[in-house]
């Protein structure tokens, strides 16, 4: 083979070799927070590239009106994650609740190297082993919308908690219209229930996979916590 020849092939080779792209790209968005239909606050969704493959996922939710003004609520969270095998994975986490009489911490260490997650709160700190593809509980929602615009079916999530690793099982159950903010949207509803607690979320893949609306339902307490899309752009 001449040399040329031999060079063009290896740089075809590469390019075959190469990862496929993320199916998400990165974005903000704004949404409305309501608690039974009343005006909590607002929250924000951020998802940006952090150089060598890794991704920040970040949110925060601030209480602007009634109790939760008054209490000055406002919860963070953060997920650092990287993309192996087409997967997700975390490789930190930070949660961050601050309130008038209530003030929480939650941290996540992904050793992906040792094979162990190191899982604290105020509480204290626990181990545990990992398994491929393991995610914090804020990074699921991230993951859902990625496997939407793979056109994956099974949308199953090893989640890292308090007491361990969890498989989540979420379901999902065709598209509809959904009209909030930003606009109408055909979406893919996306549900999982735990007893009396009900999550379900709306996401679109005209907004790039975006949530458009998430309701997090409570039946014991007679409660529904609902986020609404008021805006999402491209960062």
């Amino acid at each position: 083979m001449k040399p040329l020849c031999l060079i063009a092939s290896l740089i075809a080779g590469s390019a075959l070799a190469a990862p496929p792209a993320p199916p998400l790209q990165p974005f903000h968005a704004e949404y409305s927070v309501s608690r039974n239909g009343s005006e909590l606050g607002s929250a924000t969704l951020d998802l940006a590239a952090d150089g060598d493959g890794a991704w920040v996922f970040r949110s925060r939710t601030q209480g602007t009106q009634g109790l939760a003004k008054v209490a000055g609520l406002d919860v963070t969270e953060q997920s650092r994650l990287r993309w192996r095998d087409e997967r997700l994975e975390s490789t930190a986490y930070e949660y961050q609740q601050d309130a008038l009489l209530k003030k929480r911490t939650r941290r996540g260490a992904f050793d992906w190297d040792r094979a162990e997650v190191q899982m604290s709160d105020q509480d204290g700190a626990k181990r545990f082993p990992l398994q491929a593809g393991t995610l914090d509980r804020h990074a699921v929602t991230l993951a859902i919308a990625a496997d939407l615009a793979r056109g994956t079916q099974a949308l199953d999530y090893p989640v890292a908690g308090m007491d361990g690793i969890e498989t989540l099982h979420y379901a999902r159950q065709g598209e509809e219209a959904v009209r909030v903010p930003a606009g109408e949207f055909r979406a893919v509803r996306v549900t999982r229930e735990r007893g009396p607690r009900v999550s379900t979320s709306w996401f679109a893949a005209s907004a790039g996979w975006l949530p458009v609306q998430i309701e997090q339902s409570d039946g014991k307490k007679n409660e529904t916590i609902t986020l609404r899309l008021k805006s999402f752009g491209r960062n």
